[in-house]
């Protein structure tokens, strides 16, 4: 059995972030990750507010050097209307830029940087018990070979994984109104005819449904369609990719249609989640683990990066003999800024965002507003529209 001051379950940006801040500090950190890296997955629009995370852990100088895609902003669109989003015209201070990132090039990145850094990280971890004694010892298999770790604390990054969650029986509600996803990596040989070529788009066909292109530096586009479960039945293949894109999309159907796909796309169905019980004496769930909302505003890395930032300086102090109340300044906090994104998602999806966008003389400062909080910045109390997440939009669609 191995020892560790801290175990942090899943490799991802998240718990990348919580180890380096840890390391930083002087403590040992395990991480367990149940799949290999480079590995694919989507989340591959960052936010401006993710810099500040990567920035405090010394990560920056690393993940300029990989010449990621430069992400200023983006562009919402129908055949009819299109609204620019300048992340440097938001009301608030910060940064004014971040990056579009093939994930599993970004993810092995910040994986080896933290390895290098002292965390001894174990990949093909499948965690198959938990005793949540004094001191946790977590037991694993790797290629049916057991294992375990003792530590002080766990962090949870699992992602929809839930280990935690999963060991300790915590209720874990799937959203009924959670939406679909299916997606695929493509070649884009057509980017440079573009009117924008290298920045990332989201197509609205209909109410329900929208697309998504977020080119990167190696050439390539991640494509996607998000949406209600009544527009992919039995979506597998290509060619169902394929298909929807010759139904679905308009604005971006010549640019992607004959392009050739470099991976079998994957769908995902239902992937809201929520998970009542967010820590314990010896455990805190950060990321996707925390509870994931939708991918519309490119939300999940900036939510996963505050949570593991903010769990390892809590942590920290803990460790270091102070009282922490984790309710208030972890899992309260964090349903702050979860809340406003959840109004937003929901204005999204009924319309009323879309009518905000595209209006022809929309007041700037209301654009300046909305543009912080899709940078990323939706804690900062002196946005109104932050303030009045659950109510501003639909008075201002109703208006326009």
């Amino acid at each position: 059995m191995t020892q560790a001051d801290v175990a942090i379950i899943g490799a991802g940006p998240g718990g990348a972030v919580a180890a380096a801040y840890l390391l930083k500090q002087g403590y040992s950190v395990c991480i367990l990750e149940y799949g290999t890296f480079p590995r694919y997955t989507v989340g591959e629009s960052l936010l401006p507010k993710s810099m500040e995370h990567f920035d405090e852990v010394d990560l920056l100088p690393l993940l300029e050097s990989q010449q990621y895609n430069v992400k200023r902003g983006a562009v919402f669109l129908n055949t009819e209307n299109i609204c620019n989003i300048d992340f440097s015209k938001k009301s608030c201070e910060g940064w004014s830029w971040t990056w579009q990132v093939p994930r599993a090039h970004f993810d092995k990145v910040i994986a080896d940087e933290v390895e290098k850094r002292g965390a001894s990280i174990v990949y093909n971890a499948a965690v198959t018990s938990i005793d949540f004694t004094a001191d946790p010892i977590i037991h694993y298999n790797v290629n049916e070979e057991k294992n375990s770790v003792q530590t002080k604390f766990i962090i949870d990054g699992s992602g929809f994984g839930n280990v935690v969650p999963r060991a300790i029986g915590s209720q874990i509600d799937i959203s009924p109104e959670g939406k679909n996803a299916f997606f695929i990596l493509s070649e884009d040989k057509l980017r440079s005819e573009a009117e924008t070529p290298d920045l990332i788009c989201f197509e609205v066909p209909e109410i329900g449904l929208w697309f998504w292109n977020i080119p990167f530096s190696d050439g390539t586009t991640s494509l996607g369609f998000v949406g209600e479960k009544e527009f992919f039945t039995d979506v597998k293949t290509q060619d169902d990719f394929r298909n929807m894109m010759a139904t679905h999309v308009k604005v971006y159907h010549d640019r992607f249609i004959n392009q050739t796909f470099l991976k079998e796309p994957v769908y995902m169905g239902g992937y809201t989640q929520k998970t009542q019980t967010a820590f314990g004496e010896n455990y805190v769930l950060i990321g996707n683990c925390f509870g994931f909302l939708d991918p519309v505003f490119s939300s999940g890395v900036a939510l996963s990066t505050e949570s593991g930032l903010l769990a390892a300086k809590l942590l920290h102090q803990k460790l270091s003999g102070e009282k922490i109340d984790w309710q208030k300044d972890y899992v309260d906090y964090m349903n702050v800024g979860i809340d406003v994104y959840k109004s937003y998602v929901g204005d999204w999806y009924t319309g009323d965002l879309q009518k905000l966008f595209w209006a022809k003389d929309i007041n700037p400062t209301i654009k300046a507003e909305i543009t912080s909080i899709l940078a990323g910045y939706v804690w900062d109390k002196n946005n109104r529209l932050v303030k009045k997440h659950k109510t501003a939009v639909k008075r201002i669609a109703q208006f326009i």
